[in-house]
């Protein structure tokens, strides 16, 4: 209904249709091959190593966290996404990521709280209604800031995804559909599948084995 009355691409959620599944071939083939992240190592290494500096400053004198783990993995999700989509030295603000966490936060109870209670949001602007769009409006808002900051950055020396995904065609509100997915769909995942990979690694030995020499025959 948001993109609707906005005429917006349509993204992630359910019932997007056809638009969505071309957008999305798109980016599989692009970035689904073994190889594909490749040109964003460097990204991808300077947030784990961001991740492990927060981790090891933010304790107290027993050495125990003093924020909860949580939300070091949401910030770090936050941080390499951002670095990926737009370039290493692209954005820098913590206010402005946690701002972006807190929408997202929102978004996600307030749907929630929404398709779970009488509909009346669909006739009427209900106060939820309007938290809601205005976290959708932020996510647009941002949306266009990291194209714009994609697109200006110098992708010889370093690449980043957004330039890549226009150079193969897409178009600019495809790709604002897909940062506004990033932030919906991208974040939760990928710190889940952070934590995940995180307790394996402190687990289970033959993780690291494994690990280890897979990247000794690559």
């Amino acid at each position: 209904m948001y993109n609707q009355m906005h005429g917006l691409n349509n993204g992630l959620l359910p019932g997007n249709g056809q638009e969505w599944s071309d957008l999305r071939g798109t980016v599989q083939q692009a970035f689904l091959r073994a190889n594909a992240l490749q040109p964003f190592m460097h990204q991808l290494e300077t947030s784990a190593a961001d991740l492990v500096a927060a981790l090891s400053t933010d304790r107290d004198d027993q050495r125990r966290l003093k924020r909860d783990f949580m939300q070091h993995a949401q910030r770090a999700t936050v941080d390499v996404i951002q670095k990926v989509s737009c370039g290493s030295t692209a954005f820098r603000d913590p206010d402005e990521r946690s701002l972006l966490l807190h929408n997202i936060g929102n978004f996600f109870s307030l749907t929630a709280d929404l398709e779970m209670h009488i509909n009346t949001w669909r006739y009427v602007a209900t106060p939820q209604w309007k938290r809601l769009t205005h976290a959708l409006d932020y996510f647009n808002l941002m949306a266009d800031k990291w194209i714009t900051t994609a697109l200006s950055q110098d992708t010889a020396s370093e690449p980043n995804m957004l330039a890549m995904l226009l150079e193969k065609g897409l178009t600019r509100p495809q790709l604002k559909a897909l940062v506004v997915d990033f932030f919906i769909g991208g974040v939760d995942t990928v710190r889940d599948g952070r934590l995940w990979c995180l307790n394996g690694f402190s687990c289970f030995e033959t993780w690291n084995f494994l690990v280890i020499s897979l990247f000794s025959l690559s």
